[in-house]
């Protein structure tokens, strides 16, 4: 119990740290949640200790209480040389059922919830974020939370939709008022517009068609006068 309590306490002191900004995502699939954390720090020594230290520790990502076992998160760390920040990443793939007893989101939202049934898996939390301030202290400069699924979303309270990606911006500013919802069917594909890669892809097929097709009538129109 006191390793386990140690190694919570690193992650509440990585990803909490005052100044910080941190990213969040969950890819969801059928039967799996794949969870990522990123959290930015300013590039001081200080916090560079504590990222070595964090990194060198193993750190709870969930108890498993059907088999009595610890699971922990994969961590690593880098430097984002464009912003001179620190990067720390956790990552953790879930039962989706168990996404719901993940440490990091337990530490944001009070009651949270992840069901699914036969035709829905619905994501819900309570109303207010509890990590942007930490006895009275802020904690998180921004939260931004990103939710990407293949599947097709019925409802959601998502700040922002962009193709398969939903967001949640979370700032000091309205973190009282935030909440995470979302319903999917996870037996619908949402048809999604294609990605850039994609478009140029498919913009050069266009252009080499139509060069084809225009070489095509001047050499006909050639042929024919030719012929003539």
């Amino acid at each position: 119990m006191k390793n386990i309590s140690k190694v919570l306490l690193l992650l509440i002191l990585s990803l909490f740290m005052t100044g910080c900004s941190v990213d969040y995502t969950i890819n969801i699939d059928k039967e799996n949640a794949k969870e990522k954390i990123v959290a930015f720090f300013n590039n001081t020594t200080t916090n560079q200790k504590l990222i070595e230290q964090i990194t060198n520790n193993k750190t709870l990502a969930y108890y498993d209480n059907d088999y009595n076992e610890s699971k922990y998160y994969d961590i690593s760390q880098s430097k984002d040389k464009k912003n001179n920040s620190l990067a720390l990443t956790y990552q953790y793939v879930y039962p989706i059922k168990k996404l719901q007893y993940s440490n990091a989101i337990g530490e944001c939202f009070y009651n949270k919830s992840v069901i699914k049934d036969q035709n829905y898996i619905t994501l819900n939390t309570s109303n207010g974020v509890d990590c942007i301030y930490r006895d009275g202290q802020k904690q998180i400069d921004k939260l931004t939370v990103h939710v990407n699924t293949d599947y097709k979303v019925v409802e959601t309270n998502a700040d922002k939709v962009k193709d398969n990606e939903y967001i949640w911006n979370i700032t000091d500013q309205n973190f009282k008022n935030k909440s995470i919802y979302m319903k999917i069917d996870y037996k619908s594909i949402k048809k999604s517009s294609l990605s850039n890669h994609e478009k140029i892809i498919a913009y050069i097929m266009i252009f080499l068609f139509l060069i084809f097709i225009v070489g095509l009538i001047l050499f006909r129109m050639k042929q024919n006068k030719n012929y003539e």
